[in-house]
């Protein structure tokens, strides 16, 4: 997305999508959590909220996070190799935090899609962690009493 002005206002170009937008009567400052506007002839308001460089706008059920950069920045972020999201394909994450309970695996243990690998209790409540596929696993980073983290490694397939 790109922002450019306009003769009284601003012009929104969506990149990816190959349209652009036009946004008059812009009440907002910086430091102020809504945004009001018109786009393309409509009342419109978004709240905002700081982010790294830049800001968070949220409208409805979307969000985006919008960068403020000066031009040079801006050439050079254009420039950085796209971000690639990393494999956690081998890994059994911890979906929230808790206290694991009880482990029924231990490392070198062959195991089948829907085995029970753990239990998490989280909020007085106890969640079944499942094997997703069958494998060996290569590792197991839990033990009964651990208190765990969201996205915590519970184990890993070899």
């Amino acid at each position: 997305m790109r922002l450019t002005d306009a003769p009284d206002g601003l012009e929104v170009t969506f990149l990816d999508e190959g349209r652009s937008v036009r946004l008059v009567g812009i009440d907002w400052r910086p430091g102020r959590a809504l945004f009001h506007a018109v786009l393309d002839g409509a009342p419109f308001a978004a709240e905002v909220s700081p982010a790294p460089e830049g800001f968070r706008i949220r409208h409805r059920a979307a969000a985006a996070q919008v960068r403020v950069l000066t031009p040079l920045s801006a050439d050079l972020h254009e420039r950085l190799p796209p971000r690639k999201a990393a494999d956690t394909s081998k890994l059994v994450l911890s979906p929230m935090p808790g206290l694991v309970v009880a482990l029924e695996v231990e490392a070198g243990q062959r195991v089948s899609a829907g085995q029970t690998l753990c239990i998490i209790e989280a909020m007085k409540m106890q969640n079944i962690i499942r094997a997703e596929r069958d494998g060996v696993l290569k590792s197991v980073n839990a033990k009964a009493g651990d208190s765990v983290g969201a996205d915590e490694v519970l184990a890993e397939f070899a």
